[in-house]
């Protein structure tokens, strides 16, 4: 029997445990793997016994954490979880919705351009430092707003032929880290729609 075969139940028994609240407040998971260094993987219980057959590792990719596996028994290439899911797709990415690359449920996982993909990203190195995403102190101590907004920009050329230009947009400067925080979440929601990933998602109206 593979080791974390029963994982599913240690881990509905214990859906109170103080790791299990931190980690995921809301809507619990109904099943979790276990990486090999002790982190949780959420996935959904219809996967659960087929992937509990392998020994999954959880890797950080930038500012994230995923969740892989060997192909081949002993080396070679490793399968993401989330691609296990969702299947391959050629040219396109599985997104996860909510940025957090340990929660594979099917609900938080869609397949996207890499584009798309790279706009839902929510744990950019400022934020890591403790910063709102898109916002930077200028020297004269105010907060200034900026995004950079993808291929958003587009006409043509002087032979005709169309364009796309990639562009970081001055949204403003403001007194506080916050209110350039909002800015930013204004400006991503309209060239970003639901791959927006904003400082306060809890407020719309802003």
């Amino acid at each position: 029997m593979h080791p974390w075969r029963n994982c599913v139940s240690l881990y509905c028994k214990d859906m109170e445990s103080e790791e299990i609240k931190q980690t995921w407040k809301g809507d619990r998971p109904e099943a979790f793997l276990m990486a090999h260094n002790g982190m949780l993987i959420a996935v959904d219980l219809s996967d659960f016994d087929r992937l509990s057959r392998y020994k999954w590792k959880a890797v950080l990719k930038g500012n994230v954490y995923y969740a892989t596996r060997l192909v081949d028994k002993w080396d070679g290439p490793r399968e993401y979880v989330h691609i296990d899911i969702m299947g391959h797709h050629p040219g396109m990415d599985v997104d996860h919705i909510d940025g957090n690359g340990l929660d594979n449920r099917f609900i938080n996982l869609r397949v996207t351009s890499h584009r798309n993909n790279i706009r839902n990203v929510r744990s950019s190195k400022r934020q890591k430092m403790g910063h709102l995403k898109g916002t930077s102190l200028s020297a004269k101590g105010k907060w200034v707003a900026t995004i950079g907004a993808g291929s958003i920009y587009s006409g043509t050329g002087k032979k005709g032929k169309s364009y796309q230009r990639s562009k970081t947009l001055y949204l403003g400067t403001f007194p506080t880290e916050k209110e350039a925080g909002l800015a930013y979440d204004v400006a991503a929601r309209k060239y970003f729609g639901e791959f927006a990933a904003c400082n306060f998602p809890e407020i719309v109206n802003v």
